[in-house]
C-alpha cells in the first residue's frame, strides 16, 4: 500500500527537453561546454537541472573537481531518457516521412485488364523513387474489390467505367480510357479479312477476364461475351498465342507484356464496336487519403498516361 501510494504521488511530468539538459551534461561533464552545445547560457542550463531533480526527488548530479558526474539516479534516468529521446527523434523521422508521402503503408485492388496495363509500370517506378512505401495490391473482379474497399482493408480501386455504381460514399474520378480491341495470333484465319462480323466470329473462341468486366467490354456485342474465363492476363495472352481463340482486350495490354508483339487487331467493323472504355480510380468519399496514398494515385494517372502515350 504504501509503495503504491509513494509511486501514485511521483507524477512525473518532464518534458523530453530537460531529458536532454541533463544527457548533454552528463557526456561532457561540464556545465559550460554543454550549455554551449545546447545553446543556452549556463544559468539556464543549471535552472533546467534543479528543475529535475526537484520533479524526480532525488539528486541527478555530482559536483566534483574532476568535472560533473550523474549519480546512481542520474544513469537511470539519463539511461532511460536516451531512449525516450531516440524514440522521439525516430517518431519524428517518421511522421516527416509519412507527411512527405515517403513512408506508408498503401493497398490498392485493380480490375485483370487494368492490373495488366498499369500495374508493371506503376510497380517499377514506386520500387526505383520510392522504396521505402509499402504497396500491397489485389487483382479482383469489381464486387469483390468493392467490399475490400468499405472494409477499408484498400484504400482505393482503379475499375473498368460503369463496373461500380455511383453511390454518396464512394468517391469515382475518371483515370482515362483504354483502346478496346478482338486481338488473335499472327496468321490467325481472320486477320486477313476486312469489318468482320459478328457470324465471321462464331467458329472461334473467345476468351475473357471475369464475366462482368467481359460483359462491359463486350459492349453492344453480348453475343460474344467469353466462353472461356481468367483473370490472369498472361495466361490470356500464351492462350491466344497458341491458338486460334479471340481475345477481348485492349491492345496496349500486347505492348505491356515483355515479348509482347506476338498478336494482332482485328479488323472489326468499329460502327458496332466501341473505340475505348473508361477507367475510374474509386475510394471512400469520407476517407482522406494519406499522402503516401495520394502519392500513388498520381503514380497511378502517370503510368496510364505513359502507356498510352
Amino acid at each position: 500500500m504504501h509503495v503504491n501510494a509513494d509511486f501514485d504521488a511521483l507524477d512525473l511530468s518532464m518534458d523530453l527537453r530537460s531529458l536532454r539538459h541533463a544527457t548533454i551534461l552528463a557526456e561532457e561533464g561540464n556545465y559550460a561546454r554543454a550549455a554551449g552545445r545546447l545553446n543556452i547560457t549556463q544559468p539556464a542550463l543549471s535552472r533546467s537541472i534543479q528543475a529535475l531533480e526537484a520533479e524526480v526527488g532525488l539528486k541527478l548530479f555530482d559536483r566534483g573537481r574532476s568535472g560533473v558526474t550523474p549519480t546512481a539516479a542520474g544513469e537511470l534516468l539519463i539511461g532511460e531518457g536516451q531512449r525516450l529521446l531516440h524514440d522521439q527523434q525516430s517518431l519524428a523521422r517518421r511522421l516527416i516521412d509519412m507527411r512527405t508521402g515517403e513512408l506508408g503503408d498503401v493497398a490498392v485492388g485493380f480490375g485483370p485488364l487494368a492490373a495488366s496495363i498499369i500495374l508493371p509500370r506503376l510497380l517499377i517506378d514506386l520500387a526505383t523513387n520510392h522504396p521505402r512505401l509499402t504497396v500491397r495490391t489485389e487483382v479482383q473482379a469489381a464486387d469483390l474489390l468493392i467490399e475490400h474497399l468499405e472494409s477499408r482493408r484498400l484504400d482505393f480501386l482503379v475499375v473498368i467505367d460503369g463496373l461500380v455504381r455511383p453511390s454518396p460514399h464512394l468517391t469515382i474520378e475518371p483515370l482515362g480510357s483504354l483502346p478496346v480491341a478482338l486481338m488473335a495470333r499472327r496468321g490467325h484465319p481472320l486477320e486477313g479479312g476486312s469489318d468482320i462480323q459478328l457470324a465471321d466470329m462464331r467458329p472461334f473462341p473467345i476468351i475473357g477476364a471475369n464475366a462482368a468486366e467481359a460483359l462491359k467490354v463486350a459492349g453492344p456485342w453480348p453475343d460474344i461475351v467469353p466462353t472461356i474465363h481468367c483473370d490472369d492476363y498472361h495466361i490470356l495472352y500464351l492462350v491466344t498465342c497458341a491458338t486460334d481463340a479471340i481475345w477481348m482486350t485492349s491492345p496496349l495490354l500486347d505492348e505491356a507484356i515483355p515479348g509482347g508483339s506476338a498478336l494482332v487487331e482485328l479488323p472489326i467493323a468499329r460502327s458496332v464496336y466501341p473505340p475505348a472504355y473508361g477507367l475510374s480510380i474509386v475510394r471512400l468519399a469520407q476517407r482522406s487519403p494519406s499522402p503516401a496514398v495520394t502519392i500513388v494515385m498520381g503514380k497511378t494517372r502517370e503510368a496510364l498516361r505513359i502507356e498510352r502515350a
